[in-house]
């Protein structure tokens, strides 16, 4: 799948990419980017026609899902949909890269004591955010 988001996401370069998020994951990272509202707040699946701009980027963290909207039959558009990739094994860093990751993926570790949780997320700068819970 991240094969098939690096082939949109080249196909896209050179021209304007609108990044969205819907449904955020938390109220520290609800800031809108002002993108989302070219997403359909339910997601879209692959080959619904759509009505945001050419290069829309829309995640759906609770499905697991991001979408780009693409050429389909000239002019029409359309969305092309799939999962996104799973959460590293191992407790990321605050503040190193996510690179490879969907922007808004949010990924909760367990302390081995198991009093405390950690939520990492994704951000838009490509760097993963860890928080205590």
């Amino acid at each position: 799948m991240k094969a098939l988001a690096l082939v949109l996401l080249a196909g896209c370069i050179g021209r304007d990419v609108t990044l969205g998020r819907v449904g955020p994951l938390s109220t520290a990272d609800a800031g809108d980017d002002g993108a989302a509202t070219a997403c359909p707040s339910a997601a879209p699946r692959t080959n619904d026609p759509c009505a945001a701009p050419y290069g829309t980027y829309c995640l759906y963290p609770s499905a697991s899902l991001e979408c780009f909207c693409i050429v389909g039959s000239p002019p029409n558009l359309l969305w092309s949909c799939s999962t996104f990739t799973t959460c590293p094994t191992v407790e990321p860093l605050s503040g190193s890269t996510c690179a490879g990751f969907a922007i808004g993926l949010s990924c909760t570790y367990q302390a081995p004591s198991g009093n405390q949780r950690t939520t990492c997320g994704c951000a838009t700068d490509q760097t993963w955010q860890c928080r205590l819970m």
